[in-house]
């Protein structure tokens, strides 16, 4: 895979580009090998990382909803973590990350439906454990 097929590079920032890729794990490639050829053109990574991250993990939906209810980490579980460090100062990373939760007592009620288990697939940007994650 040439990965300048898939990067938008302007003078001081790179954008992945969509390259319909569903798997954590080539999407997790792709974003490592964008890192790379952007801090090998000197350009800068943290927001090609964050926009990347944001396009490389679809979520897929019949109809999308806002909703707001607390979680205990009791029934929640890692199920898969990746984390890239970036290179460009000491302790930046991104990371890529899924929460399976299960409800077995007190589960959250949308729309009239118990909610049984939920996944989240999410991004975090970090330096020295400061940063934003997103959702």
């Amino acid at each position: 895979m040439n990965i300048a097929e898939y990067l938008e590079v302007t003078e001081s920032h790179c954008r992945l580009l969509h390259p319909n890729i569903v798997s954590m794990v080539e999407s997790v490639e792709l974003i490592t090998r964008a890192i790379a050829f952007c801090r090998d053109q000197k350009i800068h990574t943290d927001t090609m990382a964050l926009l990347s991250l944001a396009v490389a993990l679809p979520a897929f939906a019949q109809q999308k909803q806002h909703i707001s209810y607390k979680v205990s980490a009791e029934n929640s579980k890692y199920t898969q973590q990746h984390v890239i460090d970036v290179g460009d100062v000491p302790g930046h990373q991104v990371r890529v990350y899924e929460i399976y939760r299960s409800f077995p007592n007190n589960a959250p009620v949308i729309n009239g439906l118990k909610v049984k288990e939920t996944w989240t697939r999410a991004t975090s940007d970090y330096t020295d454990g400061n940063g934003t994650s997103t959702t």
